[in-house]
């Protein structure tokens, strides 16, 4: 009995969800009903049970019946206006080192020139998001450097 009221409260939520969000860290949920996920435009997050998205940080919105009506941050009217680099761009801002955000439905759809252009974009700015975290560290690591070594330098001539 108790297997069978599972199942049943679990096909409720399956059919009560509206669809799925997948978020640039790769993280997955269904969407709740309490939401109107056509009419998310009008405000910059995202409230799915009490919590707060922002929508820059959500790779896929998508509804029950497939239909896709938010993609790599923006809304899937806007993404499809971009050109073939900016939608390279775009999803590479909603993608991280553990989730690639890829649009393979994309891809299949683009002949074999295209694929390497829209690979291309997508990988050098990955690329150069990394370039620029690594120097960010490096210049943090050489300023705190010198810092650390006066601050011991003055103990030293005080004690």
């Amino acid at each position: 009995m108790k297997k069978i009221t599972i199942i049943i409260l679990t096909f409720f939520s399956i059919a009560v969800s509206q669809g799925k969000v997948i978020l640039k860290t790769g993280e997955e949920f269904n969407v709740t009903n309490g939401n109107n996920i056509k009419t998310m435009n009008q405000t910059w997050y995202f409230e799915n049970n009490s919590k707060r998205y922002n929508k820059k940080n959500i790779a896929l919105l998508t509804l029950n019946n497939g239909e896709i009506i938010f993609r790599s941050g923006i809304p899937i009217s806007q993404y499809r206006m971009l050109s073939l680099t900016g939608k390279a761009i775009a999803d590479a801002k909603t993608s991280t080192e553990l989730y690639k955000n890829i649009n393979y439905d994309l891809l299949k759809s683009l002949d074999e020139n295209d694929n390497k252009i829209y690979m291309s974009k997508f990988n050098d700015y990955m690329l150069g998001r990394k370039v620029v975290r690594y120097t960010g560290i490096t210049v943090c690591t050489l300023i705190a450097i010198p810092s650390t070594l006066l601050i011991w330098f003055f103990i030293g001539i005080t004690n």
